[in-house]
């Protein structure tokens, strides 16, 4: 038994020297019982120096007694734990420096015995690199216990939020919160520890320590260790004060110009590529012969389109759109709702609506003002007949009168039907 307990040390041993990682085998009472090449590098120690001593003597003073209760509780129900679970563990090197690890266990059964293999990796490199990212990134950072309280935040936070970092550590996050988010924020990280979501996202008002409100897009998840529990609240705080102020006032200029247009006596309506209403204003909707705009929305223009004039109008949609033609006026035949057509006058011109490129027309019935000049044509095509009747006769009856006189009358004639027409 003693011999085959010593081979198997010796395989152990010369398998543990193969391995990328530091390496340590320790017994259900802690104490080290096998070491690699790679752990002596790493903790400063002699090979030798480590086999025998309590697995405690690389545990930094302060987490001892916590890291203590964790020993009892794996060897109690031992299972593989991987590397990289966002445990913040440190190591201690016989020279008493202390430096970030991961460490990955995974349970031995040996002779009857249980033993734990741990693969240390030191991740001082990468806890720098960490560390530069959370203290230079352009957006603010705060890490905060399932009870509220701060337990660090990155200078670009303590700009945004206005505190020191000392001051802003004394916090709750709650108290830097306005007062109708805090409930919503509160069951965001509820189902997050319950495990029915991953992470949270939402504008919030951000309390600054002048008192002041700042519009803040903040997202929130959850660290967790190797069992499961949970680490602690990391959120991500963009400063979107200004994105918020500029669309505030984008939504106060289009109130102005919906009021005005919602007013005009000209009808108006926007065309999106697709050539379909978006937008109709009451005056068009009343043109047109319907009560709501709900009808004409999402609808092509040309249902509303005599057929004849349909290429028209679409062949003049696609040169604004494509900017051929940036606006155009032109006339043209519409359908109303009770199947009567009428005369529209349109003026459109390519603009953005809703981020993307469309058509803005303005649309006017010119339904009488067409009628009426037809008329005043219809009536200076009788007068000028009438005129050129009149001195047609004129000259007839000057010719009867005075024969010698006849040619003359008759070219003073021609010339008076020129003027006339």
């Amino acid at each position: 038994m003693k011999r085959d307990a010593k081979a198997m040390e010796a395989y152990l041993h010369d398998l543990l020297d193969f391995m990328p990682d530091a390496m340590l085998v320790v017994n259900s009472s802690g104490t080290i019982t096998l070491a690699n090449v790679l752990a002596e590098n790493m903790l400063g120690y002699e090979r030798r120096e480590l086999q025998g001593k309590s697995i405690d003597t690389l545990v930094p003073e302060r987490f001892r007694r916590v890291h203590g209760y964790h020993c009892l509780d794996y060897f109690t129900r031992p299972r593989v734990r991987a590397m990289g679970v966002g445990l913040s563990l440190f190591a201690l090197r016989k020279d008493s420096t202390e430096f970030p690890v991961e460490i990955s266990l995974s349970p031995l059964e040996t002779h009857g015995s249980t033993y734990v293999l741990c693969a240390i990796r030191d991740i001082s490199q990468s806890e720098e690199r960490y560390r530069a990212i959370f203290e230079q990134v352009a957006i603010g950072v705060t890490h905060t216990n399932s009870d509220g309280r701060i337990l660090n935040v990155n200078p670009k936070f303590c700009e945004i939020s206005g505190y020191s970092k000392e001051e802003a550590l004394a916090l709750d996050i709650r108290s830097l919160m306005y007062p109708d988010d805090i409930a919503k924020s509160l069951e965001a990280c509820a189902n997050i520890l319950a495990g029915k979501c991953s992470a949270y996202e939402a504008d919030m008002r951000l309390i600054r320590k002048d008192g002041t409100e700042t519009w803040t897009h903040v997202t929130t998840s959850l660290v967790r260790s190797a069992e499961g529990r949970p680490v602690h609240f990391i959120s991500v705080v963009q400063d979107i004060s200004l994105t918020k102020r500029a669309e505030e006032e984008q939504r106060e200029s289009e109130g102005r110009f919906r009021a005005m247009i919602e007013q005009s006596i000209s009808g108006t309506c926007i065309i999106d590529a697709e050539q379909r209403f978006v937008y109709v204003n009451p005056r068009l909707t009343d043109i047109l012969g319907y009560a709501s705009s709900e009808f004409l929305i999402g609808r092509p223009v040309l249902d509303f389109i005599a057929p004849e004039n349909r290429a028209l109008v679409a062949g003049k949609m696609r040169e604004r759109m494509s900017g051929e033609t940036p606006s155009a006026r032109y006339s043209f035949e519409a359908i109303r709702k009770d199947g009567s057509r009428i005369t529209l006058g349109a003026h459109g011109t390519v603009g953005w609506y809703g981020g993307k490129q469309v058509v803005i027309s303005t649309v006017q019935d010119v339904t009488e003002l067409r009628r009426a000049e037809t008329e005043i044509e219809h009536t200076i095509a009788k007068l000028r007949r009438a005129v050129h009747s009149t001195i047609e006769v004129v000259s007839t009856i000057g010719e009867l009168r005075d024969p010698y006189t006849h040619g003359h009358e008759h070219r003073v004639g021609e010339i008076a039907t020129a003027i006339a027409t």
